[in-house]
């Protein structure tokens, strides 16, 4: 019951760590990734402690270099993944992921046929720690494998971002408007932008939505204090432009915020993505084709 308390704990306390990780990124994705570096060297280390259950004392090297050297075969996936960090650094990092995923799932079968063929049980505490920090450690390398962006062009930047290319193009055509464009941290985003439309204060993310798990466009358009009142004419909402499956938009303050979501891609496109901040600053008409009041179908 304890064993199982344990790897629920584990399961649990990676899920949180790379939700965390991948919605907000910075430093995060920095702890997460170093937190695995130190997880997998205390593995490969392990190979010197006692692994014996109850009054059996045994080193796992000494079973290694006896006659069973299965047993250090999840630690030298263990060693083949650090030593890929070291040559190569973050190109490394999707198959880092796989190689510690082998690990955790190699350890229980190299302890079963070890066991088997030593008669002895590995309830150890060693062993049993061991083997729930590969599990942890290959979550926590997730976020920092996912910040690795693909080439533009190649086949894994069209697997990454293929759905979600026409709200690559759309934000990185703010440019044209004047704003500063940011380039995706991860292959969850598709890029940011902050600048100035008008009297207005814009900023343009695209942190995923981590409950429930979906991409996500998130806008907020904030007058500034010294700009002057928007036309009588102009909306004080605009309506949902339709660029997701699911969309809010709300006002709070001086602040107009808008968020849409969607589980693969987005109909946006860089001049209505630029009209929809132009109706947001309450410069410009409503783009043709929005229903105030309602998401898109």
């Amino acid at each position: 019951m304890l064993e199982l308390l344990a790897g629920v704990v584990s399961l649990a306390l990676g899920l949180v760590l790379v939700g965390a990780a991948v919605r907000h990124g910075g430093r995060l994705v920095s702890l997460t990734f170093w937190l695995a570096v130190a997880l997998e060297v205390a593995v490969v280390g392990s190979l010197w402690l006692d692994w014996g259950y109850s009054w059996v004392e045994v080193v796992a090297m000494d079973m290694a270099l006896n006659r069973n050297v299965w047993i250090a075969a999840p630690h030298a996936l263990g060693v083949l993944a650090l030593a890929g960090l070291a040559a190569w650094g973050a190109r490394a990092l999707p198959a880092v992921v796989g190689l510690v995923a082998l690990q955790a799932a190699s350890f229980p079968v190299a302890l079963h046929f070890v066991a088997l063929d030593q008669d002895m049980s590995f309830l150890a505490g060693a062993p049993l720690v061991v083997l729930y920090l590969c599990v942890v450690a290959a979550f926590l390398l997730l976020p920092a494998a996912c910040a690795v962006i693909p080439a533009p062009g190649g086949k894994w930047h069209k697997v990454a971002f293929g759905p979600r290319a026409a709200l690559l193009d759309a934000i990185s055509g703010l440019r044209d408007a004047g704003l500063a464009v940011l380039p995706p941290r991860s292959v969850f985003e598709s890029g940011a932008a902050t600048g100035r439309v008008g009297g207005t204060d814009v900023s343009v993310t695209s942190e995923p939505s981590v409950w429930p798990l979906r991409y996500a466009l998130r806008i907020a358009v904030t007058a500034a204090a010294y700009a002057p009142p928007p036309p009588a004419s102009g909306p004080a909402v605009p309506p949902a432009p339709g660029f997701a499956a699911t969309e809010t938009v709300r006002r709070d303050g001086a602040t107009l915020h808008y968020v849409g979501t969607s589980g693969a891609g987005f109909d946006v496109s860089p001049e209505r993505l630029r009209a929809f901040l132009e109706a947001a600053s309450g410069r410009a008409p409503v783009p043709s084709g929005a229903v105030a009041g309602r998401p898109p179908a």
